[in-house]
């Protein structure tokens, strides 16, 4: 069983057997967890990541989305997924990962899953209605970094050209 309860809330939730609790925000820079097992699983252990992130509303055309610069990873390795997970992707809202493994080590990437419907109308995209990675290069000197933008990108999508499954 674990019992998520953010600080500035009056609510817990609690999620039992093999179901994921999906992503949680804390209200403050204070989340509880509190985890309780028994005797009835063969299994022991958790696997639990989390990452400091400021939330930011931006407007972009006309709507606001929710922004999340979400801080570096400096772990070798390890997974990311959509606030919310398992559940959908949350709408009007933009996340942005930081990679940043040991010196000396590159990164690569591997998209497990990849859940994307199409946009009815062409002229309501706008940049950020983008999947797309940078590539970020240390200096020789250890100065600044130079980020360059990769040729991956995916655009959004007319539904008269493609439509997703």
């Amino acid at each position: 069983m674990i019992n998520l309860n953010p600080s500035n809330s009056t609510s817990a939730q609690t999620f039992c057997g093999f179901t994921l609790p999906p992503s949680q925000f804390s209200k403050s820079n204070q989340l509880d967890l509190k985890f309780k097992t028994d005797d009835s699983m063969a299994h022991g252990g958790y696997d639990l990541s989390y990452y400091s992130v400021k939330p930011t509303l931006v407007s972009s055309r006309n709507s606001d989305k929710m922004f999340y610069e979400f801080e570096p990873i400096f772990e070798r390795s390890g997974a990311i997924t959509p606030v919310g997970f398992p559940s959908a992707y949350p709408n009007n809202t933009i996340q942005r990962f930081s990679i940043r493994p040991p010196s000396g080590l590159f990164c690569t990437f591997k998209m497990v899953t990849l859940s994307l419907t199409s946009v009815a109308d062409v002229d309501n995209c706008d940049a950020t209605d983008t999947l797309r990675y940078k590539t970020v290069i240390a200096t020789n000197d250890g100065g600044d970094e130079e980020h360059r933008d990769s040729n991956w990108i995916l655009p959004c999508i007319p539904v008269s050209l493609l439509k997703f499954a």
